[in-house]
C-alpha cells in the first residue's frame, strides 16, 4: 500500500481523567499535504471526544491549518481537516514527506460515567470510508491511494405525451415497461484497498484495579466534656511497604469556636521571596515561578509575620527517637497546625526512620477546649488533614514521596495576533477564551498527584459533650411533648433495657445519670424534677437493696417477689428481668439466684432476718 492510516487500540479505566486516541500514518510514496478524516464511536453513550486535537510532537506539529468539528454535534464523532500550507501564509510548508508509522495526531476523549456498561467493555472507533470524508492529497492536490472505476448507468423512460411519433414529455421510471432506454458510462474515483490501508481501533474499558494501600494516616475521633480544659488527639500511621523517614502534614479545624491547638512560644519572622517571570504580556507578567536568591530573578517580596510554635507530644510514639520534629501554628487562633518530621537530621547517631508496621501511634496533639460554650449543646469539630501536595507528604529514606502518581495534563493555549504585517503576525498575545487566531495543545506535562488508592487519609472528629443538658421531663421520644406514650416507652425501657430511647436525657428526671424505676415513679408522682441531666444516662436495673425479683416499679421486696422467685427456681417460671435483684444472699458471690437467695428472702420477710444484699450491677 501507498498509504496506511491506523487508529491505535487503547485500554482505559472508568476513572481515567485524560485519555487520547492516537492516529498514525505511513505515507510510503507521496508527500502528504492535506487530508480529511471522520472518526466515529460505535457506542456514543460510553465515549465522547472533547473536540480538541493534540499535535505536539506529531507529523502535524508545524502544519498551518488544522480544524475539528463534530458533524453530529454531540462529539460522538469528530471530523479532522488539515492543510500543511495556508495559502495566505508566506511561509511555505510542503507537508509530510514519505515516512512510516509516524504519529499523525491524538484526539482526547472522555469516558462517560452514566450509563456505565458491564466491564470489560469494547468500543469500536472507525473511519468513515466514504471518499467525501476520507481522503489524502499531495502538494499538487492529487488524491493519494485512489483508483478509478467505470460505472455503467442505465436509465429507463416512458413517454407521457406523444405528438405523432415524437414524444414531447418523457418520464424516467425504475423498471419496465418503458419506451426508451439510455446507457451512460461514468468514471468515478474510489479508495483503492490495494493502495490505501485503513485500520480501525478498539478502545477497551477495563474495571479499575484498586491497588492495596501502602500508607494509612488516621486522625482518631475523641470525645471530651465541656468543662474539661484540654483534650488529646492521636494520629496513627500504617506504612505497609516503605520505611518512612520524613513527613509533613497540615491539620485544620472546621469549627474555630470549639477547640484550638496550643501555642508553645512565638517568634518574629522575616521572609524574602524571589520570583522569575516566565511569560510577559507587555509590562505584565502572566506566568512566574519562585526561585532562590542565587538564581536570576525579576522581583522580590519581603514578608514579616508573627509565628507560633505548636505543642505536640511524641512520648511513646513512632517519632520518639526522631532527630527533628517541629510544629507551627499558621494562624494566631490556633486552627491550623503544620507538623514536620525528619528521622535523620544529618547528625549522628543515624536514625533510619520507621520500618513497615501497622497502626502505630505517630504523634499526639493536645488541644484547648474553649470556655463559655453554649449551655447544653453538643459541639462537633472536624480535624481535617489537608491533602494538597504542598501540605501533605511522606517520604522514604531516599527522599521519594510515597503514594504519588502522575497524570498527563493537556494544556490548550489560545493566542490573538495584535500586529499583522500582511499575512505575518509580529506580536502574539495569549488569551483564555475565544475569539483567537491560533491554538496549541501541549500534552507533554506530567503532573504529580496524591493517589488516594495508595494513600488512605481519614479525618478525625472531636465531640464536645455538655456536662449537663437541659431536659423536658419525660419526653423520651423527643417530640417536644410528654404524654402517656412517653411513660409507656420509659417503663418498657426500664423493664427490658430496650428499645433504646430517642431522648434518654429527658428520662433521667432525678438527675443521677441513671435511668431506672426511680425515674418512672417520679414521673408518676409529678416531680420534683431536675433542670438538667447527663446527655447519655445509663440504664442500671438494680440500685440499692436487692429483692425486687419481679422487677415492678415499687422496687422493694414483697411476697409477690418471693412467689416470682419460687416459680423461676422450681416451676420453670419466667427469667427475672433484672438478675441483680435476685442475688439476695450477702454470703454468696453468685451471678445467678439459687436456694440460698430464696431462704434469705423468707427469713427477711417472715422471721425478721437480715436485710437483702446491696445491688452489684
Amino acid at each position: 500500500p501507498e498509504l496506511i492510516i491506523s487508529a491505535q487500540d487503547i485500554t482505559v479505566h472508568p476513572d481515567d481523567t485524560e485519555t487520547a486516541l492516537t492516529v498514525t500514518m505511513s505515507n510510503v510514496t507521496d508527500t502528504v499535504a492535506g487530508f480529511v478524516v471522520w472518526l466515529m464511536f460505535d457506542q456514543p453513550d460510553v465515549l465522547q471526544f472533547t473536540g480538541d486535537i493534540d499535535t505536539v510532537s506529531t507529523l502535524l506539529n508545524d502544519w498551518q491549518i488544522i480544524l475539528t468539528n463534530s458533524l453530529g454535534g454531540q462529539f460522538h464523532d469528530l471530523k479532522v481537516v488539515a492543510m500543511a500550507h495556508d495559502f495566505e501564509n508566506p511561509i511555505m510548508n510542503f507537508g509530510t514527506p514519505p515516512q512510516e508509522d509516524g504519529t499523525l495526531f491524538r484526539l482526547p476523549f472522555d469516558i462517560l460515567q452514566n450509563p456505565t456498561p458491564d466491564l470489560p467493555y469494547d468500543v469500536q472507533v472507525y473511519f468513515n470510508e466514504n471518499l467525501e470524508h476520507f481522503n489524502f492529497s499531495d502538494p499538487n492536490g492529487q488524491l493519494i491511494g485512489i483508483s478509478y472505476d467505470t460505472i455503467v448507468d442505465t436509465s429507463l423512460f416512458i413517454c407521457n405525451q406523444w405528438d405523432g411519433e415524437v414524444c414531447i414529455d418523457w418520464q424516467q421510471v425504475s423498471s419496465p415497461p418503458y419506451d426508451s432506454m439510455a446507457i451512460d458510462t461514468l468514471v468515478v474515483p474510489i479508495i483503492d484497498p490495494e493502495k490505501t490501508e485503513i485500520n480501525h481501533a478498539t478502545i477497551t474499558i477495563l474495571p479499575t484495579i484498586t491497588p492495596d494501600p501502602e500508607l494509612i494516616i488516621t486522625v482518631h475521633d475523641t470525645t471530651v466534656y465541656s468543662d474539661d480544659s484540654e483534650g488529646m488527639l492521636t494520629i496513627s500511621m500504617s506504612n505497609l511497604v516503605d520505611t518512612v523517614a520524613g513527613f509533613e502534614i497540615l491539620l485544620q479545624l472546621s469549627n474555630p469556636d470549639g477547640i484550638n491547638f496550643i501555642a508553645d512560644s512565638s517568634y518574629f519572622a522575616i521572609d524574602t521571596f524571589y520570583w522569575q517571570c516566565l511569560t510577559w504580556d507587555g509590562p505584565d507578567c502572566i506566568d512566574s515561578v519562585s526561585v532562590t536568591s542565587e538564581d536570576p530573578y525579576d522581583w522580590f517580596i519581603i514578608d514579616t509575620s508573627d509565628n507560633y510554635h505548636g505543642i505536640i507530644d511524641t512520648t511513646n510514639t513512632l517519632l520518639s527517637d526522631w532527630q527533628y520534629v517541629d510544629s507551627r501554628l499558621l494562624t494566631p487562633s490556633g486552627t491550623n497546625l503544620r507538623i514536620i518530621g525528619i528521622a535523620n537530621y544529618f547528625t549522628p547517631p543515624f536514625q533510619p526512620g520507621i520500618g513497615p508496621q501497622e497502626n502505630g501511634s505517630l504523634i499526639k496533639i493536645p488541644f484547648e477546649i474553649h470556655d463559655n460554650l453554649p449551655q447544653g449543646e453538643e459541639i462537633s469539630v472536624d480535624v481535617i488533614i489537608n491533602r494538597t501536595l504542598d501540605n501533605f507528604g511522606f517520604s522514604d529514606q531516599s527522599g521519594n514521596l510515597i503514594g504519588i502518581s502522575y497524570d498527563t495534563l493537556f494544556d490548550t493555549a489560545y493566542f490573538v495576533c495584535t500586529q499583522w504585517v500582511g499575512d505575518e503576525c509580529l506580536n502574539w498575545q495569549r488569551v483564555y477564551e475565544p475569539p483567537y487566531d491560533s491554538m496549541t495543545v501541549d500534552s507533554s506535562q506530567l503532573v504529580p498527584y496524591l493517589d488516594t488508592n495508595i494513600v488512605i487519609i481519614t479525618n478525625g472528629l472531636v465531640t464536645i459533650i455538655p456536662d449537663c443538658i437541659t431536659i423536658n421531663p419525660g419526653d423520651v421520644d423527643g417530640n417536644g411533648i410528654y404524654d402517656i406514650s412517653d411513660l409507656t416507652m420509659l417503663t418498657d425501657f426500664v423493664y427490658n433495657g430496650t428499645p433504646p430511647l430517642i431522648a434518654p436525657h429527658n428520662g433521667d428526671v432525678d438527675g443521677n445519670c441513671i435511668i431506672n424505676w426511680a425515674d418512672v415513679n417520679l414521673l408518676v408522682d409529678g416531680g420534683p424534677f431536675v433542670d438538667c441531666s447527663c446527655p447519655d444516662p445509663q440504664w442500671v436495673c438494680c440500685r440499692g437493696l436487692t429483692g425486687n425479683a419481679n422487677y415492678d416499679r415499687y422496687d422493694n421486696a414483697l411476697v409477690d417477689d418471693l412467689t416470682f422467685l419460687v416459680d423461676y427456681l422450681f416451676k420453670g417460671g419466667p427469667t427475672p428481668p433484672c438478675i441483680g435483684e435476685t442475688l439476695i444472699n450477702p454470703s454468696t458471690n453468685g451471678t445467678t439466684p439459687d436456694v440460698s437467695d430464696l431462704t434469705h428472702m423468707v427469713d427477711y420477710l417472715f422471721k425478721g432476718g437480715e436485710l437483702p444484699d446491696n445491688c452489684t450491677e
